[in-house]
């Protein structure tokens, strides 16, 4: 990547320099303004002098603005190019998605009143996540009765978007088979050769189905070095779960919070990674920011600074200015002693 940046001075401090000729000039223009011939009252003169002699002080003006030009010539203004190349060492995520019909439970609005589900409120996060994060493969993987691998760790984030956005509950599931949707993301990150792999999973209630508990998954990902986050989404208590009555109508039931808070712990534990509890939408955005914090991407940064030197316009200009000076001074303005 390259950058043009502004002009900068190598040497500001030779601005000071500017000051010697301005000094110059204001003592040569108090000199010349003391008259040779004293005389009680000039007012007689007044409107005698023509522009001319009003003029007189140009010469020295001009020359005073050519050791300025000069003193920033010397101060060397310049240019830059500055080129970069970046490389990364990124970060290989797997999120692993409760789908489960808990997960349409309506306690996730941030205002009173508000009705937002809690998948919803995950999908949100998890593509501000994934936005956040362009330098890592992220991929996806949910779960409810059964895991399904949806996306595997790819830097199209557009694709991974589309992918989270899709992702709906299956009113007809009946499980939340944690251990399956864990050990599914851990198989997408196994031949990883990232330095640093990761899985998230985030789900609102307790494994009931599946072919592995959720402690063996865990293990497996520890054996495989690969960190768990895990996140604990609902309200602590009941929250309102919107299911189809007769005729199309929409009818809510009260359901508890039943995340299983102890095993999510263990797994997170064991794996070196932390266990989040978000209640509200705000928490889990901030369960992610953490997270986001937590992994951070290696960077390597090499930096080449490539001058452009500005003083010669400068140099050019007070030659001009100056030989306009001495022309006119000896010219148009010249003066007898």
């Amino acid at each position: 990547m390259t950058k043009v940046f502004g002009l900068e001075l190598a040497h500001p401090w030779l601005l000071l320099l500017a000051a010697v000729p301005l000094l110059l000039v204001v003592l040569a223009w108090w000199r010349r303004g003391r008259p040779a011939l004293r005389l009680p009252d000039v007012s007689a003169w007044n409107g005698i002098a023509g522009w001319r002699a009003r003029t007189i002080r140009v010469p020295l003006l001009l020359k005073g603005a050519a050791l300025v030009l000069l003193a920033v010539a010397l101060a060397r203004p310049r240019g830059g190019e500055l080129s970069e190349t970046v490389t990364t060492e990124g970060v290989d995520i797997v999120v692993a998605l409760d789908l489960s019909v808990s997960m349409l439970a309506e306690d996730m609005g941030a205002l009173p009143g508000e009705r937002k589900n809690r998948l919803v409120a995950a999908k949100e996060v998890v593509i501000s996540f994934v936005q956040r994060r362009m330098a890592d493969r992220i991929g996806l993987v949910t779960f409810d009765e059964a895991s399904v691998p949806r996306c595997p760790p790819t830097l199209d984030h557009d694709v991974l978007i589309d992918f989270v956005q899709r992702s709906e509950v299956d009113p007809e599931s009946s499980g939340t088979a944690i251990g399956a949707g864990l050990a599914s993301a851990v198989n997408r990150l196994k031949s990883s050769k990232s330095k640093s792999r990761v899985v998230i999973l985030v789900t609102d209630g307790r494994n009931n189905s599946g072919f592995m508990a959720p402690d063996d998954a865990a293990e497996i990902a520890r054996l495989l070095g690969i960190k768990v986050y895990t996140v604990g989404v609902g309200t602590r208590g009941e929250a309102p779960l919107p299911v189809r009555a007769a005729f199309g109508r929409v009818e809510y039931r009260m359901i508890r919070a039943d995340v299983d808070e102890p095993t999510l712990q263990r797994i997170a534990d064991l794996t070196g990674g932390r266990y989040f509890r978000a209640t509200h939408p705000d928490e889990l955005e901030q369960i992610f920011t953490d997270i986001d914090l937590l992994e951070k991407t290696e960077m390597e940064v090499e930096r080449h600074v490539r001058w452009r030197e500005a003083y010669p316009p400068f140099v050019r200009a007070a030659a001009i200015v100056l030989a306009a000076a001495l022309l006119l001074g000896a010219t148009w303005w010249r003066t007898f002693p």
